[in-house]
């Protein structure tokens, strides 16, 4: 039962990265293989494990997805889909790196009783892409994953719940919006202006949001994946030192695990984790 983006988080979708390997799928991690950087899968396993620490610190409940051989990307947990109040809507993923992971994810939620409320069959949609603004009012972002046909179905299957679709349309460069564009606590984002629609920013000034921007020669260093905690906290990652900077003057408190060896794959805490559970406003 996931409502929105930011009120209190209660229970939380994670994968052991036992099989994480950078996956050829965005400009950072193109950059890393060329670079011919290797996961430490020890350092990985490390930072992994002090990031589900902050959960447990928190008492927001672990629930695990089995980790399986074959699949690189499945510690990124989050794009599968997307939750909402009455179950999960089951995305379609772009890349063949992911291969089968949805059939894992559907398997941990059917073992989790979690529902499922549809599936995306046509074009993709993916979790990274997915930020709720309000309870009635999901973002989807259109750039390197998600595709115009896959919002469209994914309309449809939200449509009976009340929920609308706002569809961002940005540069593939960016890969996921979760790389340009994060809700950190009530009507507070934190977002990249350069590598946003016009029409979108004037939205959020119009809704009187608070903005934290951040420059586009700082999003590839995953300084805007966050994930909100509820209750003004926010987890981050310790090598996040500008993104962090911005937080705390904001007055949050922020929780930042090393996460470097994911980062290289182009994921923070937002990539890698799945809400299944947050309080209602």
């Amino acid at each position: 039962m996931v409502f929105n983006s930011h009120e209190r988080l209660r229970s939380v979708l994670l994968c052991k990265p036992t099989y994480y390997e950078i996956c050829d799928f965005s400009k950072v991690a193109s950059q890393h293989i060329k670079e011919g950087f290797k996961v430490s899968r020890k350092a990985a396993a490390e930072q992994h494990q002090e990031f589900a620490e902050v959960f447990r610190q928190l008492g927001i409940d672990i629930k695990w997805q089995i980790d399986q051989p074959g699949h690189p990307d499945q510690v990124a947990t989050r794009d599968f889909g997307v939750n909402t109040a009455k179950g999960v809507l089951i995305g379609n993923f772009r890349y063949a790196d992911n291969e089968g992971d949805t059939e894992l994810a559907i398997e941990t939620l059917e073992q989790l009783k979690v529902p499922i409320i549809g599936r995306v069959m046509h074009g993709s949609l993916e979790g990274g892409d997915c930020w709720y603004l309000d309870e009635h009012t999901l973002v989807i972002g259109i750039g390197n994953r998600s595709t115009m046909e896959g919002i469209k179905e994914a309309e449809k299957i939200l449509e009976p719940f009340n929920i609308k679709v706002i569809p961002i349309q940005f540069e593939a460069k960016w890969n996921h919006l979760d790389i340009i564009f994060s809700v950190v606590a009530p009507k507070t984002v934190m977002l990249c202006p350069e590598a946003l629609p016009d029409d979108f920013l004037k939205y959020l000034k119009q809704e009187k949001y608070e903005i934290i921007t951040i420059p586009g020669d700082a999003v590839f260093a995953g300084t805007i994946n966050l994930l909100a905690l509820g209750d003004e906290k926010v987890l981050s990652f310790k090598e996040n030192k500008l993104g962090n900077e911005k937080l705390r003057a904001f007055g949050l408190e922020v929780f930042d695990p090393p996460l470097s060896q994911f980062l290289m794959g182009g994921s923070g805490p937002h990539c890698l984790s799945f809400e299944l559970i947050r309080d209602k406003h």
